[in-house]
């Protein structure tokens, strides 16, 4: 995964401004600073959880490349495929734990992990849903 110029601002407060990075495969990252600096912000980001302002995502899933370029304009919002989600993003096998830890309390750290991005999630793709109904209800 590689992003350039990455931007969001909430309610006219610019979080990130710029940020550029590429993440490879098997590859552990630590993010680190202060508080209100953006961590949380990029990693919804990178995850398909918010969408950035501005900027560029590369995608590299199998060979295959994806970009994705913020702000999208109106006739992307068309094509129900070109759309930077979570279940896209997890299945490209970029995952996430959550900071709220009381979401699965009863699970073990290893447990939360593996629910953080199985690559055979769906999500709550409705498509998904209508066609495949016994596997939406396994999942």
């Amino acid at each position: 995964m590689r992003a350039g110029g990455l931007r969001k601002s909430f309610g006219g407060q610019v979080v990130l401004n710029g940020a550029d990075f590429e993440l490879h495969e098997g590859q552990v990252v630590l993010l680190r600073g202060a508080n209100g600096s953006g961590k949380t912000t990029l990693l919804n980001m990178l995850t398909g959880h918010i969408e950035p302002d501005a900027g560029t995502i590369e995608l590299r899933t199998n060979g295959a490349i994806e970009h994705f370029r913020f702000p999208r304009k109106w006739w992307q919002e068309l094509n129900p495929w070109d759309h930077f989600l979570p279940e896209r993003v997890a299945r490209a096998g970029v995952g996430r734990s959550w900071q709220d830890t009381r979401l699965f309390s009863t699970l073990t750290l290893c447990d939360n992990i593996v629910v953080a991005g199985p690559e055979d999630r769906h999500g709550h793709n409705p498509v998904h849903i209508l066609f495949s109904p016994k596997q939406a209800r396994r999942i």
